[in-house]
């Protein structure tokens, strides 16, 4: 059916995206256990409107969302983003702990 195809459209995007996510995962795991939440709320915020937003409104610009695969892959596009931007900061705020 019809989620099956949307689906597939974003599969492969998906599946490379992992690695980064589990280490995002993992990453997170070591920053709240040393309770710098603060930190993480704001990687966040800054991810959001500094990766996110930007990139969804860039895909919006080049009229993506007008064709169903294009838009869910933008998406997941911004959100894989996202969460590599999520990456680069919590790897530093674990590797710059003295």
């Amino acid at each position: 059916p019809i989620v099956i195809d949307h689906l597939m459209s974003v599969w492969l995007l998906i599946c490379l995206v992992q690695p980064i996510n589990s280490l995002v995962f993992v990453y997170d795991g070591l920053v709240y256990a040393t309770q710098q939440y603060a930190y993480v709320a704001r990687l966040m915020v800054a991810g959001l409107f500094v990766v996110f937003l930007p990139l969804l409104a860039l895909f919006q610009a080049k009229g993506f969302f007008t064709h169903g695969d294009k838009g869910l892959l933008c998406i997941w596009g911004a959100k894989a983003a996202m969460n590599a931007w999520r990456l680069v900061g919590l790897a530093r705020a674990v590797h710059s702990v003295a």
